[in-house]
């Protein structure tokens, strides 16, 4: 096994100096041959291809941050969704359609361009304004270009005090949005007294334009104490979804702290000088702050050798007759609907999935995280393997139809009108007495004892 040292410190490693700073080293592990690789002093052309390694791929192609749109006047904010009855409250319940506030690096890429519409993926709900400050928390998604290639994303939210700029900026887009109001309602009182023939919805529309002004008045106080939700997204063409959201943890803890490292040093770092290990005994070792990564690819004759999140989550979800279920539908590729609550866990069961599947590989639509925009794909004609959270769609009694196979993570439940064609018997047997042990320590109804504080 070969290890790839790296490390993000920018410091000299074992005393040695690299030129262009590089501070990469190839040394042998696990072996009675003593051999080093030549240091790699640019990593933009390629790999040598004598050594078997893959030409030059970035470990990960951008680093964005997302969160409500700037600009002036209100203009740019767009909002998702609110609650139809005005009040105080309701600018707080108001959903905005988020947008990339920086990114890095400015321009994309040739071979591998930043999908249109990925921020709704870093906020499927839409960005919320809160009274107080939330726990930061995390969730993965995956997005399909065109070419068929998958990006892997990975999002970290935390919650930002609300800025001046943005408290203007909200502020003008209420006052617009009342002004408007004020111009369509008609005066309800005269036109109510005069004419015989009066609207009985003209009062309520007069109550509406009323609390319209009663919320111009409450945001001078209420928008200075408000946060503002944010996210670091992180998007790679390669899974390394544990590793990356432990850099993503790093680099939201290295930002609050004071360091002599500018944070644009240690991203350019991260993105353009680590390199990609090879599929095979290779690892690439990076330190970051107070944690030292191990990147590391399977080999291809055997590509779930290394999981991507680990197998205990399908298990602790979903009871052995539910995956059997789930996994006939796959495999005839029929549609398949994942329902939760919990955006981290629909990425991770999807993919746990798509592993179990192999050696068939899953080449159909696959949206684990579907944002509140895209919901028309649920009704597609075509096989798809479709995650989204509850509150996108309505009962699932009503989207229900044969073909489609809906399964609730939450409740650990499967539904399906028309069931798939179950797997053959002798390899059912097989399968179910392989993962009997498994089903036993890991039972959604059970707690898991590693959980355990």
């Amino acid at each position: 096994m070969q290890t790839i040292v790296h490390r993000g410190d920018q410091k000299n490693f074992a005393g040695e100096r690299y030129s262009r700073g590089r501070r990469v080293k190839v040394c042998q592990s696990e072996s009675s041959t003593a051999w080093l690789l030549p240091a790699i002093c640019d990593l933009s052309p390629m790999f040598n291809r004598s050594w078997g390694v893959m030409t030059s791929r970035r470990i990960a192609e951008y680093f964005l941050v997302v969160g409500l749109p700037r600009g002036g006047n209100g203009g740019s904010l767009k909002r998702m969704s609110s609650v139809h009855s005005r009040s105080e409250k309701s600018f707080a319940e108001t959903r905005f359609a988020p947008a990339i506030i920086q990114r890095f690096p400015a321009n994309d890429y040739k071979e591998v361009g930043l999908p249109p519409g990925i921020e709704g993926f870093c906020f499927p709900r839409g960005v919320q304004l809160s009274v107080k400050a939330e726990f930061p928390m995390c969730h993965y998604f995956v997005s399909t270009v065109a070419n068929g290639d998958r990006l892997y994303g990975i999002v970290l939210r935390f919650s930002d005090p609300l800025q001046r700029d943005m408290v203007d900026t909200i502020r003008s887009y209420y006052e617009k949005d009342t002004h408007e109001e004020e111009e369509q309602a008609p005066d309800v009182e005269e036109n109510y007294a005069t004419s015989p023939y009066s609207d009985p919805k003209m009062p309520a529309l007069q109550m509406a334009v009323n609390s319209c002004r009663s919320l111009k008045s409450s945001l001078e106080s209420s928008l200075e104490s408000m946060f503002e939700p944010k996210c670091l997204c992180l998007v790679s063409s390669y899974g390394f979804m544990p590793q990356f959201l432990e850099v993503m943890k790093e680099i939201y803890r290295i930002s609050l702290s004071p360091s002599d490292i500018p944070l644009e040093r240690i991203l350019s770092n991260f993105l353009l000088e680590v390199p990609v290990p090879p599929q095979g005994g290779t690892a690439v070792q990076y330190s970051i702050g107070h944690k030292t990564l191990v990147f590391k690819r399977p080999p291809l004759n055997n590509p779930i050798q290394i999981m991507t999140f680990p197998i205990r989550i399908l298990f602790k979800t979903l009871k052995l007759s539910a995956i059997e279920v789930v996994l006939a539908a796959l495999l005839t590729e029929s549609q398949v609907l994942m329902v939760s609550s919990s955006l981290s866990k629909l990425t991770a069961v999807s993919e746990i999935f798509l592993q179990l599947m192999y050696p068939f590989r899953w080449s159909n639509v696959y949206i684990p995280l579907l944002p509140a925009s895209l919901t028309r794909f649920i009704k597609a004609p075509l096989p798809f393997l479709i995650g989204t959270h509850p509150s996108f769609i309505p009962r699932l009694s009503r989207i229900a139809r044969p073909g489609l196979t809906i399964v609730d993570l939450d409740d650990s439940k499967v539904y399906a009108p028309q069931p798939p064609p179950s797997l053959p018997a002798r390899p059912l047997r097989k399968l179910r007495r392989a993962l009997a042990p498994i089903t036993r320590t890991w039972a959604p109804d059970r707690p898991d004892k590693l959980d355990r504080k």
